[in-house]
């Protein structure tokens, strides 16, 4: 294909390395929606490398099913990695299959913990999650003893591996610091209710950059949990200079080869829109086998497409709007055919995402989502350690 995205194991490797080194905490990969659209399968010698060297506790994936296609992916070389279901809905009928493919299920109501508590097998895992300030899923910290009271039964004929909740805002110390004393709170009355410690997370990807930029420390928390700072991309703008000096880089690049290139006088009309006209001192353009099937439609003004000729280094802006399956692009005269335009380089996700008004992480899954991926490594290597 003309079009791709590439994926650097080695950088991805190189950069949870840097966090490893840093936290001193083995990590919960957050690999949920097809590894944010980058693809399970793309990642899977990475997991392996990962799991001989000891960094990778668990991986997170959305439900049952998303498990299931892991276990089949992996052909049996991580049978042992368990596998957290951050999404399971109860009376799945495939739930049935979980022992079989060490798939375990967050617990994050009452009626989550009824239904598996019935379907799975004494002692069988199990994710319990508190919610601590977010109001999405969890159960309630100031409603934890009332949760035991009513259910703790059930509970223990469960494993509770680990306790967790989610940050509302990893930037925010003092939010953060209120969070963490409910979680604690909560989390003193499992234990003396099961009788046993369950590790515990808490710091997602941006309170992990947060935490190093402020020399905060990690404990007592177990395992960190984080999903897009593995490829090299903050969740923030803010974040970008943090993680640039953890030392950690963008793995994510978008490859495109022009489909052809054409002759063009400016105030030619440019695509769809009449009003769309090629702007003052553009002599040729290129069409680029990419459209609003990959790329957000309103991602035009801001991404830059990036060429190297011999020791020239060019950046070219999209002109125009863009087309279901194509794009437009300014080509120099100059300029030779047939190279390939580099995109959404180091720092690039953050900020075009912050001048799209929105997020990091929605930009990655709507990009990867429908482009090819191909490895730029195999097999990545253990550097430094």
């Amino acid at each position: 294909m003309s079009s791709f995205l590439e994926v650097d194991l080695q950088r991805i490797f190189d950069n949870l390395l840097a966090i490893h080194s840093f936290a001193k905490k083995r990590f919960i990969l957050v690999l949920k929606n097809d590894a944010y659209g980058v693809g399970l399968k793309t990642l899977m010698p990475l997991l392996e490398k990962l799991r001989t060297y000891g960094f990778l506790w668990a991986v997170a994936i959305r439900d049952i099913e998303e498990g299931i296609r892991f276990r089949e992916l992996s052909k049996g070389t991580l049978s042992d990695l368990p596998l957290i279901a951050l999404m399971p809905e109860p009376y799945q009928e495939m739930w049935t299959s979980a022992p079989a493919y060490n798939v375990q299920p967050v617990i994050y109501s009452e009626e989550a913990l009824s239904y598996f508590s019935y379907l799975l097998p004494p002692g069988y895992p199990v994710h319990l999650k508190l919610e601590t300030g977010m109001n999405r899923f969890g159960v309630s910290w100031e409603e934890i003893e009332t949760f035991l009271e009513r259910r703790g039964a059930l509970l223990q004929r469960l494993k509770v591996r680990t306790v967790f909740t989610h940050l509302v805002d990893g930037e925010n110390p003092e939010l953060t610091e209120e969070q963490i004393a409910r979680f604690w709170r909560a989390y003193h009355q499992i234990v003396g209710f099961l009788g046993y410690k369950p590790l515990t997370h808490l710091h997602s990807s941006s309170a992990i950059l947060f935490n190093f930029h402020s020399g905060k420390s990690f404990e007592p928390f177990h395992l960190l949990r984080f999903g897009i700072l593995t490829y090299g991309i903050a969740p923030s703008l803010s974040l970008r200079e943090i993680k640039r000096g953890l030392k950690i880089a963008s793995a994510i690049t978008l490859k495109v080869k022009p489909l052809m290139y054409r002759r063009v006088k400016s105030g030619d009309h440019i695509g769809y829109g009449s009003h769309l006209r090629v702007p003052s001192g553009v002599e040729r353009i290129a069409i680029l086998p990419i459209g609003y099937n990959e790329i957000p439609r309103n991602i035009s003004p801001y991404l830059r497409f990036k060429v190297s000729s011999g020791e020239r280094e060019l950046y070219l802006r999209m002109l125009g709007n863009i087309c279901m399956d194509c794009s437009f692009l300014e080509y120099p005269p100059d300029l030779e055919e047939g190279l390939t335009l580099t995109a959404f380089e180091e720092g690039d996700w953050e900020e075009i995402a912050e001048k799209m008004g929105t997020v990091p992480h929605e930009l990655l899954l709507k990009v990867s989502l429908s482009l090819e991926k191909r490895v730029s490594v195999e097999e990545p290597i253990l550097r430094g350690a």
